[in-house]
């Protein structure tokens, strides 16, 4: 009858009532609580490099990353520096194709940022993709977020701020992701794999831009056009290291990273 479908239809409500209410009263641990418990890993300086943060054999791999704005001053100008954990360009991040990374942001400025692990696939979690705005909301001045992925696919990747002109002041760094397959060196050969040691991460800076364009350098773009904006200087970084201190005033080198290599030896750069 139609009281007897009744009667069923409410057991089964009730039912249903008694399995969800287990689930309410299991509340998710506080943000704050998630942070103090992350068991960070030491990443190492390296002698003329990066730090290195080596993830290998850790999984899952907790980093942390302390953000700070450096003021300098140039010409009379003040400018800014971005620091990740106190340097410039964040440590290099390498880690095992499909390990999981957890790398909790702390954001120390007065103004907003996120970071993108560019190369990486984020499948099914669109929200850790890091761009701000966009899949994310920025993380605010100190504020924290934490990002927690698989490493994939393998290769060699950046991460980098996807926040105003932060990433070319020096809110970036390398991510390297190695191979899974155990036989590479069968495949490849032997050759010494130290990422640590002998990634190149290259930035190119314009210090001092003028937005408005009023008088733009004789410098030209590839096709014979001028820059289309106004800026006192043009150098290079390898590393985080300058490496060419006025590329149009022809000065040389003053500073650059060191390889040192032995004749009939392979190494991955």
């Amino acid at each position: 009858s139609v009281y007897e479908k009744e009667e069923i239809s409410l057991k089964n409500m009730w039912l249903l009532f008694v399995l969800i209410v287990p689930c309410l009263a299991q509340t998710d641990p506080s943000p704050q609580e998630c942070f103090e418990d992350a068991k960070y890993i030491t990443c190492r300086p390296v002698h003329g490099r990066p730090t290195a943060c080596d993830c290998t054999n850790i999984v899952p791999c907790y980093i942390k990353m302390i953000i700070t704005k450096n003021q300098i001053e140039y010409r009379n100008k003040t400018q800014y520096n971005y620091l990740v954990n106190g340097t410039f360009q964040g440590p290099t991040i390498i880690a095992e194709e499909r390990g999981i990374l957890v790398v909790d942001v702390f954001n120390k400025m007065d103004e907003d940022t996120s970071i993108h692990f560019h190369g990486m696939h984020q499948r099914n979690v669109p929200w850790i993709d890091g761009v701000g705005n966009i899949t994310q909301y920025p993380i605010p001045a100190n504020g924290k977020f934490r990002y927690i992925f698989r490493a994939f696919p393998q290769g060699t990747h950046w991460y980098h701020s996807h926040m105003r002109y932060q990433r070319d002041k020096g809110l970036f760094g390398a991510l390297i992701i190695r191979e899974s397959q155990s036989d590479i060196h069968a495949r490849l050969g032997p050759f010494e794999d130290e990422p640590e040691k002998k990634t190149l991460a290259l930035l190119e800076r314009l210090v001092n831009v003028d937005p408005s364009g009023q008088n733009p350098d004789p410098f030209c773009l590839p096709d014979g056009s001028d820059l289309p904006i106004q800026y006192d200087r043009l150098s290079f970084f390898l590393n985080g290291k300058e490496i060419a201190k006025n590329v149009l005033g022809g000065r040389g080198n003053e500073s650059h990273s060191e390889f040192f290599v032995v004749p009939g030896k392979n190494y991955r750069f």
